[in-house]
């Protein structure tokens, strides 16, 4: 995760604006790829994993938490990227096109 990227995301309990802990470092091309995210409102600490922000809620049901780690499991498993991905992909984004991501960054979540 960028420092750029920070006033993007809050803290899905308060609301309240995240900082890097004091260990997050930038690694590889100016990323932060582990420490901790630190709420500045309600003082809750995320974890940072891969350069992923690991921003559940507290009261996020087991079930939830089950599901997202399947679906990490299907990434890390499922790496190719075919034609019908790219496709299905742009029709689910329609009126975008591909153009319309050139350059750019992109938060999935």
């Amino acid at each position: 995760m960028r420092a750029t990227a920070l006033p993007l995301v809050a803290c899905p309990d308060c609301g309240g604006a995240l900082r890097f802990d004091a260990h997050a470092r930038p690694e590889v091309d100016g990323h932060v790829l582990e420490g901790q995210l630190i709420c500045g409102g309600c003082k809750r600490e995320f974890d940072l994993k891969q350069g992923v922000p690991m921003l559940l809620p507290k009261d996020v049901p087991a079930i939830a938490v089950e599901t997202a780690a399947r679906f990490a499991t299907e990434w890390t498993r499922w790496t190719e990227l075919r034609d019908y991905y790219e496709k299905q992909f742009l029709d689910w984004v329609s009126p975008l096109s591909r153009e319309d991501f050139a350059g750019k960054v992109v938060l999935e979540g």
